[in-house]
């Protein structure tokens, strides 16, 4: 009876330790120039598998179940690829990748200010505004020159 039920359940031991089996795949990541592209973005994302390039455009992805997959790959300012991959039990060495780059074109920005002294100069009470092209055709102190000041009243004392 025991011989019996373990050549029965055979079949599924073996499908379910096939199913477990998992790999590895390496590749690098460069650019159209053949330049390693530092730090990216590698996944399978049906799997949830994911890792990030090193400096040299070298990435690896861990315990990938056999089966076929797409990896995918991306960067900042380069064009998405994808490849389609069948892995087996065996390692999957030499996976690389040339992305392109990938240029796009923004609206144009316009980016308007103020000094501090245009708008004290707006402002509705009364200010005077001592730039320092004004300060360097006199010869007084700061006290001379802040009693000459509107609003300010400036003491001595000794």
């Amino acid at each position: 009876m025991r011989i019996t039920s373990f050549f029965i359940m055979l079949p599924f031991i073996t499908h379910t330790a096939q199913l477990q089996q998992t790999t590895r795949i390496e590749g690098m990541v460069s650019n159209a120039l053949g330049q390693a592209l530092p730090y990216t973005n590698v996944f399978i994302s049906d799997l949830g598998i994911g890792s990030v390039g090193d400096a040299n455009g070298y990435f690896r992805l861990e315990k990938v179940p056999m089966g076929t997959h797409i990896v995918t790959v991306t960067s900042l300012g380069f064009k998405t690829a994808s490849r389609t991959i069948k892995v087996g039990k065996d390692a999957i060495k030499g996976l690389n990748f040339r992305l392109e780059e990938e240029t796009k074109d923004l609206e144009e920005v316009v980016v308007e200010g103020k000094s501090d002294a245009s708008k004290l100069q707006e402002s509705a009470q009364a200010v005077t505004v001592v730039t320092t092209e004004t300060l360097k055709l006199q010869t007084a102190d700061l006290g001379e020159i802040m009693a000459k000041t509107e609003g300010v009243s400036v003491q001595r004392g000794g």
